[in-house]
């Protein structure tokens, strides 16, 4: 159970909205629940660290595609269903998620850290202090277009590596709008097992 000071959070719309996602060069960022690459170390590493002891918004599908429970993050779940705990899957996303939002307009209130937390009581000992200064989007396709004009920055790294054989529906990242409505401010190519990661940056203009 993870417990956070709520005098360490700061309920002011002040923060940066963060996206932070791997694709491939053209957009694709899933088959069905897994990833279209084989495990990139590099791009796993990346997410961990800059994730770490934030809190990360995902959708229903992302989280239950997970192997495990995050337990160094505080993990919001986006879903439009009904929570219902006498269902299995909903059970094991329930257990994923630290918080559970069934809906969040434009997402707007991304931009405050109480909305997202909620009103649990965490007592007053915590494992670690949440750092009040940047929300992240970490997917799917749908939560990833339906956020991004709420968006400051995307960290992508694009991977360039022979893709495995997968059954299932494309899931893409809204690469147009991207394009469209932010600036690449940033980009470095390191090598990879069987390829290359370029990480980027992009930010919208103010």
């Amino acid at each position: 159970m993870l417990y956070i000071s709520k005098a360490t959070v700061n309920p002011k719309p002040s923060l940066i909205i963060a996206q932070i996602v791997a694709t491939t060069e053209d957009g694709l960022i899933g088959v069905g629940d897994q990833l279209p690459w084989p495990r990139v170390k590099e791009d796993m590493r990346f997410f961990k660290a800059k994730t770490q002891k934030h809190i990360v918004i995902m959708g229903y599908n992302t989280i239950l595609s997970l192997p495990n429970k995050f337990h160094d993050r505080f993990v919001v779940g986006v879903s439009r269903k009904t929570i219902d705990l006498n269902n299995e899957e909903h059970l094991k996303f329930n257990y994923r998620c630290d918080n559970i939002i069934s809906h969040v307009g434009q997402y707007g209130s991304f931009r405050y850290i109480k909305d997202l937390i909620g009103d649990k009581e965490y007592g007053e000992e915590y494992i670690y202090t949440l750092d009040p200064n940047i929300v992240y989007v970490a997917g799917g396709g749908m939560l990833y277009a339906s956020s991004l004009l709420e968006t400051d920055v995307v960290f992508r790294n694009v991977i360039k590596c022979p893709l495995l054989e997968l059954e299932g529906e494309k899931v893409y990242y809204p690469l147009e709008r991207l394009k469209q409505h932010f600036i690449l401010i940033a980009s470095e190519e390191v090598e990879i097992e069987n390829g290359t990661m370029t990480k980027e940056i992009w930010v919208k203009p103010r």
